[in-house]
């Protein structure tokens, strides 16, 4: 029970400070992990391992394991990293949980988590907001955190996010992941000779990387919301097609563009990840097409400019590939980001037109 785990936490700390008197119990967070596949919690594991050593906090993992009896095992850990003259710990408890007590384990979590510091919840996998396990973690967290690649449908995954986002705030790991991609795009306004044209985007195709398999467009999609917020873009219509692709119209003003999205399949570039962009901007008679073409070998950008009167623009960016505990780790130093939330906001609005398009021409 709970006071098991309360007594063989005491115990290990008890354990630390004899074997050094510069221990720290340090917690500046508490982070609910919920995890139902066995890969999935190993790989969890190892982040969250790597994560606590640098950030010391309270980590509960909720490990729902295969079987129809009903137990709970707990195992408990704490992990320490030099902090100069002292070592700073933080805990990591696992509860692996067996049969109908999922339905009841939030109980025992909400008693573990140390009180008067922020609460986190990642839920790994699929989302179903009408979980009751989910909803009653939910109302105690202060953010809620997924990562979007995961969802096995991207377009059920986003809409629910979205719907959570209006009760508690929420993060996205793919967000993080691909920051490199809007800094290299936010780079092309810098450059002098791009920015007459780019204020007349005729047509703008981002390509991404798709399994086949499922739809996961999540990443092209969340980069069209993004930048139709930072453009003050207004969506007209649109289609998807059966693959996952999206083909929106868009307006500002007097001006109007087409922005599709694409899949690929490249041997060497993993699922949802961008392969390329292509953009036609300027006027009709000195057009420019702007092509940023992913180099996972570098790992970076090749961005070449074709056009116009000048001479042909080439450029390499550097991108900087982020794994997993990464991702969550900037989630849980920089807080909630509302570029995010305009982002997804954006990102549902054209899922939603495209599937009313194309259930009113069915």
């Amino acid at each position: 029970g709970i006071g098991h785990v309360r007594h063989e936490l005491e115990m290990l700390w008890s354990n630390e400070a004899l074997t050094s008197s510069s221990v720290i119990r340090a917690a500046t967070y508490n982070l609910i992990i919920f995890t139902s596949d066995e890969l999935s919690a190993e790989q969890t594991s190892a982040r969250i391992i790597e994560l606590t050593r640098e950030r010391p906090g309270r980590v509960i993992v909720i490990d729902v394991e295969p079987g129809s009896k009903d137990a709970v095992d707990a195992w408990i850990a704490v992990y320490c990293q030099n902090g100069g003259e002292h070592q700073v710990c933080g805990e990591l408890i696992t509860l692996g949980v067996h049969g109908s007590l999922r339905e009841e384990i939030h109980s025992n979590v909400l008693a573990l988590l140390s009180p008067d510091i922020p609460v986190y919840l990642w839920w790994t996998g699929e989302l179903q907001i009408d979980d009751h396990l989910f909803m009653e973690l939910m109302d105690v967290a202060d953010r809620v955190i997924v990562d979007s690649n995961a969802f096995d449908d991207c377009t059920h995954g986003l809409n629910a996010l979205a719907q959570i986002n209006d009760v508690v705030p929420t993060s996205d790991l793919t967000w993080a992941r691909f920051g490199s991609w809007r800094q290299v795009l936010a780079y092309l306004w810098d450059i002098p000779a791009l920015q007459t044209p780019l204020a007349q985007i005729r047509i703008l195709e981002i390509e991404h990387q798709s399994s086949g398999v499922q739809k996961d467009s999540e990443i092209a999609l969340l980069l069209v919301g993004w930048l139709a917020d930072r453009l003050s873009w207004t969506l007209r219509d649109g289609v998807s097609d059966m693959q996952g692709g999206y083909r929106t119209s868009w307006q500002k003003g007097d001006w109007s563009g087409k922005v599709m999205i694409t899949e690929s399949h490249l041997a060497e570039i993993p699922p949802s990840s961008i392969t390329e962009i292509r953009i036609r901007a300027g006027a009709e008679d000195q057009s420019l097409e702007i092509h940023l073409t992913a180099r996972p070998e570098i790992p970076g950008v090749e961005i070449l400019v074709t056009g116009g009167s000048s001479e042909p623009i080439r450029m390499t960016r550097r991108l900087n590939p982020m794994q997993t505990s990464e991702a969550l780790a900037e989630e849980l130093d920089l807080g909630f980001d509302p570029l995010y939330q305009s982002a997804l906001n954006n990102a549902v609005h054209i899922i939603a037109t495209c599937t009313h398009s194309e259930a009113t021409t069915h």
